[in-house]
């Protein structure tokens, strides 16, 4: 079935349930987003699919049964892992049809996702072990270094979890070298990339690493900022998370006993928090006074 079908699908669904283009987009999306989605043939990004499914009632295969299907479902899955909502992310794998499993790169990110399952969902380390392994050694040149890098943290953690100090500071490396050379993409954002990162600090932290620490959180930042000058952006440029990068400097620089620059990092934690509500209201007030004089 063809994204034809997509647009088709909803439409006839809402006009069955008696809604408007607006009472479909409510709280999800715009209006304008549902009437180009219905005309236009444009299949909605993976959360917006997940509501829209919701509110009419319809599975995701309903909607289409090509490529799209799989990317929407297994993008899902990334954002709730990303934000370590491990149960949604495994109540999530309902909807992965044994068909889409038959592409081996689906195949492999699957192996990748229910390692975490595995191991945060149903406290499994063994079994977590297998799924990334499988993932690394008979699907690494399918699911690209994204993923790679996502299943070396995932061994890390496992490694961790079992006292295997080496083994897991060794997974953790590879992964967090894998991710500061991923091009900016729809699977390796920098959003996608950073979270995960944050992860292999976490890790490296508790492992009682504070100089990788310190080295690997500046090299979070500058991989963000290669890549929005690389994109020639004009806006200035906004670190994401830096406020918690910053606060793993300070445990890891406190740590070393370097107090002096530790403060410094420590002060940065908790003022760019401030900064930036202080900007956002500073916008809003400049678009209120706009729109007070027009």
């Amino acid at each position: 079935m063809s994204s034809r079908y997509c647009g088709e699908s909803i439409k006839s669904r809402r006009l069955e349930l008696g809604l408007s283009q607006a009472e479909l987009a409510a709280d999800i999306c715009s209006q304008g987003m549902i009437s180009q989605i219905e005309s236009d043939n444009i299949y909605p990004r993976g959360d917006v699919a997940v509501k829209i499914c919701k509110r009419l009632n319809l599975e995701l295969t309903e909607l289409v049964e090509n490529d799209s299907y799989g990317k929407t479902v297994f993008s899902c899955i990334a954002k709730h892992l990303q934000k370590h909502c491990y149960q949604k992310a495994n109540d999530t794998y309902d909807k992965v049809n044994a068909k889409l499993l038959e592409n081996p790169t689906y195949k492999g990110i699957h192996h990748c996702f229910k390692g975490f399952s595995k191991l945060f969902v149903e406290d499994d380390v063994t079994e977590a072990l297998v799924e990334f392994t499988e993932c690394l050694s008979q699907y690494n040149k399918y699911v690209g270094d994204l993923y790679i890098a996502w299943c070396c943290l995932g061994m890390g953690l496992v490694y961790k979890q079992m006292g295997l100090k080496e083994h897991s500071l060794n997974n953790v490396k590879r992964a967090a070298n894998k991710l500061i050379t991923l091009k900016n993409n729809q699977d390796a954002t920098i959003e996608s990339v950073t979270d995960i990162y944050m992860d292999v600090l976490a890790v490296c932290l508790e492992l009682e690493e504070f100089q990788l620490v310190n080295e690997f959180a500046e090299a979070i930042i500058d991989f963000q900022k290669q890549v929005e000058q690389s994109s020639g952006a004009s806006r200035p440029i906004v670190v994401y998370r830096l406020a918690e990068i910053y606060e793993f400097k300070s445990k890891a620089l406190f740590a070393m006993g370097k107090h002096f620059d530790g403060t410094i990092s420590q002060i940065m934690a908790y003022a760019l928090p401030i900064m930036m509500a202080m900007r956002r209201l500073l916008i809003k007030s400049k678009v209120a006074i706009r729109n007070y004089w027009k």
